[in-house]
């Protein structure tokens, strides 16, 4: 007996060795993919101080492109030779949340911020190391194959005691999953099961990947504890998102905080002293050397002192909140004892960070999620990334697989939503859910809030923009469209005005970095950052785990791309749907959903999630056309960042875009190869514009069909749809002008705003120059076109950008003609320099130098004047 039950320990260890082992070689294929990956520094932009705490500086920041690291990554922040660290708070589309230890002042412009995700995993690493100290059984016990029965019926009465069978499958088995779809109250059960821990005399650990997922489980918990357990009792480690938490005694930081006010206002002392010198020296004073330095040095001393009473904090709470991320990183959590541990949010975990918060529990362990939301997310392409990282622990227990087969695993199952509206539950329902859900008796009060315009009484609305000019560009993997965005910003805020809450969702990044600018322009940079503004745009990953009255569901694919985007179109695994199931299970009380519905249903699969979402709208919502509901929006939209016009009418847009265009000092137009050539008013008003010295620059899809008196400042662009102009960079016309036919009544948008201008010239990749052209000729590549023709089939030469920085001249037909690239050559570029009259800022002429980065426009003063321009600032 002796003998078998050592032989049972030694296969145990073999195989938690064997585990272990696997979860590192994944965890080391991510890490090295991130270092490859990273070390290069996010570009961020309008970063605003939104709270000050005793933990430090809550900044917001608007990334140039979307990027993915968890709540919790370490971080760096360089901005006007300054350099501090800090946290990632949260990531929502291209909004960054980061907790920084010093001020950067109320504003900052711009900053680079280098990001360590590594670190995260590589702490988690080494505390995997540790798990063999801890409790292995529950830790092997939580990735084992869960038992599943034949599924009976469940009458609807019996979905009400769902929770109750929760808390007493929890209290009497040491591992119990909890599966709850969108509104169900997982939360709720956990809050309930960290009160009844608590009266048993345990000490509980809430975690979760998401910072306010944690904040509320945290919150309700405390609810369900009562007010009367002493401060300290249940303790938020780590920075809240909720405003409810940032002030509140349950902030770790805020107790050690009020246990030691002397440290708490010495630390001020030497924050306001250090913010001073670097005034002076932004003012050119001088102060003594060192003496920043040493201030610095005192409030790190400070800082550790605080942590060494915050750590003390946690380590005497009965109920502790935090991320994983936290868990792998802060001793004071690891290195604690609990008795059990609830995890929320377990499907988008990865497998080690189950395992890891399962060996934290001496006793009892609960998993929370919903497997048909969205999966974890790792980059790394390899095998042993894709089965330990990118599956979750629903899937690796065959708990998943069980529902699929029509069987019942042994878990907790909640199926009473209280969150949507009984016809958004219903798609959920009947497409991803299977039947398990029933609504709530207190979800029929959703009806107030579809009984508000537009689209009164409807819940689900299908906004089919197919009549509009709503076409679809790439934006490097992503995609975005301008028309649908300008629409659900006026949507959305019409929505706003009837009285409800709404977020603006879309799949890809590129369009939530649009929707977020618009956003900004409408109420102001803090207003759109504030909860109380009532609106909010981001990715559909990105606000997983939220909800609000109303969701405007912007699907962005249409006609301009040849099919719909992987995030739509994927048909492998079940990501589509988890993915459609997230967003619409976002709304309360009313989705919109934004579509060109011909282009979608032309190029997506029967079953492809969004046809079932359409069938079901046209069953039991209704179906619009873009135009029709176009007409019950305001045509315009003003605020002190952004002014957005809509027009139908011809002959008003026609006036109103030729002001323009007379008053610009710089135009950019691109005009499609369907248009033809441009008509003669709109040829004699780009005229006179260049004659009078504005910067003229037209990217044509056909350059061949422009009068010759334009061809010096056209640019071909073969993927040029729709016609649009920028005009001194802070106005933009989406769809004007086309050519005055009269047989077409086009819809076009005119958006002004400095910021929203700036957004669209990059998504575009129009012209972001201001300054040096003198309107002779529109850049380099215009020049280049209209001068040089290519000996193989006689169409123009262009500038292409080649390897190391370099560039060369390409043939505008490529690849249907495969003519040998030629080099730019110093002469080229003196020539060009010479017709284009371009001058420094000084008015000194420039010459051209060759150099080892290719070739460069210098100042012909220098070394006097320092003025170089490289050829992709020329072209």
């Amino acid at each position: 007996m002796e003998m078998e039950k050592r032989k049972n320990e030694e296969s145990f260890m073999k195989n938690t060795e064997e585990l272990l082992a696997a979860f590192n070689a994944a965890l080391a294929d991510e890490i090295a993919y991130l270092l490859h990956e990273g070390g290069r520094p996010l570009q961020a932009v309008d970063g605003v101080l939104m709270h000050r705490s005793e933990a430090g500086f809550l900044y917001v920041f608007e990334l140039e492109a979307e990027a993915f690291f968890p709540d919790g990554t370490p971080v760096r922040v360089r901005c006007s030779g300054r350099e501090t660290r800090g946290e990632v708070v949260a990531v929502r589309g291209v909004e960054l949340t980061l907790a920084l230890w010093e001020s950067l002042g109320d504003y900052v412009e711009r900053a680079e911020i280098f990001n360590e995700p590594w670190f995260l995993l590589a702490a988690l690493q080494e505390r995997l190391k540790e798990a063999t100290e801890r409790n292995l059984l529950l830790a092997q016990a939580v990735l084992a194959p869960v038992p599943a029965r034949a599924r009976c019926f469940l009458p609807p009465s019996a979905a009400g005691a769902a929770q109750e069978e929760a808390l007493r499958m929890a209290a009497e088995r040491p591992v119990t999953f909890l599966w709850g779809p969108p509104g169900t109250g997982k939360t709720e059960v956990l809050a309930r099961l960290a009160g009844q821990f608590y009266e048993r005399g345990w000490r509980v650990l809430i975690v979760s990947h998401a910072n306010v997922a944690v904040d509320g489980a945290v919150l309700r918990a405390a609810a369900q504890i009562g007010e009367a357990a002493p401060p300290g009792t249940v303790v938020r480690c780590g920075w809240a998102r909720l405003p409810a938490l940032q002030k509140s005694g349950l902030l770790a930081s805020n107790l050690a905080a009020a246990r030691r006010p002397d440290l708490r206002e010495r630390r001020r002392e030497l924050e306001a002293a250090l913010n001073a010198l670097l005034g002076e020296l932004r003012a050119g004073r001088r102060y003594p050397a060192g003496l920043p330095g040493e201030v610095e040095r005192a409030l790190r001393e400070l800082r550790a002192e605080l942590k060494e009473v915050e750590a003390e904090i946690v380590r005497k709470a009965r109920v502790v909140g935090c991320t994983l991320a936290m868990a792998a990183t802060d001793a004071a959590i690891y290195s604690g004892r609990y008795d059990a541990v609830l995890l929320d949010e377990a499907s988008m975990a990865y497998l080690p960070q189950v395992f890891f918060a399962a060996s934290l529990a001496r006793k009892k362990l609960v998993v929370s999620g919903d497997f048909r939301q969205l999966a974890p997310v790792a980059l790394a392409p390899t095998e042993a990334v894709k089965y330990w990282l990118k599956r979750d622990v629903f899937e690796q227990t065959g708990i998943a697989a069980a529902f699929a087969e029509g069987k019942m695993p042994e878990i907790a199952v909640l199926r009473l939503q209280r969150r949507m509206h009984p016809a958004i539950a219903g798609f959920a329902n009947d497409f991803v859910y299977g039947g398990l859900l029933y609504n709530a008796p207190e979800t029929s009060r959703r009806a107030a809030l579809a009984a508000a315009a537009p689209c009164p009484g409807a819940a689900l609305v299908l906004v089919d923009l197919s009549d509009l000019p709503a076409l679809c560009y790439r934006h490097g993997s992503s995609r975005f469209n301008p028309l649908s965005a300008f629409y659900a910003l006026t949507l959305a805020r019409q929505i706003r005005q009837n009285g409800l809450r709404a977020a603006l969702l879309t799949p890809y990044a590129a369009q939530a970095r649009l929707l977020s600018e618009l956003l900004k322009g409408l109420l102001g940079v803090a207003g759109a950052r504030s909860e109380a503004a009532g609106l909010a745009a981001a990715t559909i990953h990105r606000f997983q785990g939220a909800e609000q009255d109303a969701v405007v569901l912007d699907l962005v694919d249409a006609f301009g791309q040849r099919g719909p985007g992987g995030l739509l179109s994927r048909r492998k695994g079940d990501a589509g749907r988890r993915l459609v199931n997230v967003a619409v299970t976002r709304a309360r009380g009313k989705l919109f959903v934004l579509a060109d519905r011909a282009f979608l249903e032309s190029r997506l699969p029967p079953d492809a999630p969004v046809r079932e979402l359409f069938r079901f709208i046209a069953q039991n919502g209704r179906v619009v056309k873009g135009r029709e509901l176009l007409g019950s929006l305001p045509v315009h939209i003003r605020s002190q960042g952004l002014e957005l016009t809509w027009y139908t009418e011809s002959r008003s847009v026609r006036e109103a875009w030729e002001e323009d265009v007379r008053q610009g000092a710089a135009l950019q137009l691109e005009w499609p190869a369907a248009a033809g050539p441009p008509g003669r008013p709109v040829t004699a008003l780009l005229l006179k514009a260049g004659q009078k010295g504005a910067r003229l620059c037209l990217r044509a899809g056909r350059p061949a069909a422009f009068p010759p008196e334009l061809r010096p400042y056209v640019v071909s662009r073969p993927p040029a749809r729709m016609p649009l102009t920028l005009i001194d960079r802070n106005i933009f016309w989406y769809g004007y002008p086309w050519p005055e036919d009269g047989r077409v009544d086009r819809v076009s948008v005119r958006v002004s705003g400095e910021k929203i201008c700036r957004t669209l010239m990059c998504l575009l990749e129009m012209d972001l120059r201001s300054e040096f052209f003198s309107g002779r000729y529109a850049g380099l590549t215009a020049y280049v076109e209209n001068r040089f023709l290519c000996p193989g089939c006689g169409r123009p030469l262009t500038v292409r950008a080649g390897a190391g920085g370099r560039h060369f001249l390409g043939c505008t037909a490529y690849p249907h003609c495969d003519q040998a690239p030629y080099k730019l050559t110093a002469q080229i570029l003196e020539e060009y320099l010479a017709a284009s009259g371009l001058t420094c800022p000084a008015g000194h002429l420039f010459k051209a130098v060759p150099a080892k980065s290719g070739l460069l426009a210098v100042c012909s003063h220098t070394p006097a004047c320092r003025c170089v321009l490289r050829v992709r600032d020329l072209l």
